[in-house]
């Protein structure tokens, strides 16, 4: 299976090109869109790479909670 690359460019100025007058992004700034498509292309990269991650954490006593990390998301697994 051959993978070809495509440039972000080239994607944002096809998307540019498709745009209609009365389309609700008919006048999109280039730095929006290439926020817009780089965040796309983060959440994919997560959404596919997926890297599980263990951690020990401290329950705190006095009201059997854990501090979750700032960059949680899911529990896959918990043990007491």
């Amino acid at each position: 299976m051959s993978h070809s690359k495509v440039n972000l460019s080239q994607v944002l100025r096809d998307f540019k090109i498709n745009i209609d007058d009365d389309d609700y992004v008919n006048d999109p700034s280039d730095v929006v869109l290439r926020n817009l498509a780089l965040r796309g292309i983060r959440e994919i990269g997560f959404d596919l790479g997926k890297k599980i991650k263990s951690l020990k954490l401290a329950v705190n006593s006095t009201n059997n909670t854990v501090a979750l990390p700032d960059d949680y998301v899911d529990v896959v697994s918990l043990v007491l």
